[in-house]
């Protein structure tokens, strides 16, 4: 598991590149089994929490850096809603420096 600060923003993502663990996870933080692989090559899920804020839940299949961008795509777009900005707004220049730097997070071992 890789924890990635949104800094400034708040939240954190935790990265998990093995299915098994990141359903661990999903049970222990939400008391709710996830609902199965198939053959997905990534999911994203927001979880809220009382004392540590905002997490993303991201599970990413090794091997697809399409699905690295895809994924860090759709915490973007959540954290976005969650503070009120449109993604477009600066003409997207917020949205695609915090898109790029999740990226190079993420696809770092």
């Amino acid at each position: 598991m890789k924890r990635i600060p949104l800094r400034p923003f708040p939240g954190t993502i935790l990265l998990y590149r093995n299915y098994s663990a990141f359903a661990k996870q999903y049970r222990k933080l939400t008391g709710l089994a996830h609902q199965g692989e198939g053959a997905a090559l990534g999911r994203t899920v927001q979880l809220a929490h009382q004392k540590k804020g905002v997490n993303y839940l991201v599970y990413l299949k090794p091997g697809n850096l399409s699905t690295v961008v895809h994924e860090m795509a759709h915490v973007c777009l959540m954290l976005f809603d969650d503070i009120g900005t449109h993604p477009a707004a600066g003409k997207g220049e917020p949205f695609c420096y915090l898109l790029d730097r999740l990226f190079e997070e993420a696809r770092k071992k």
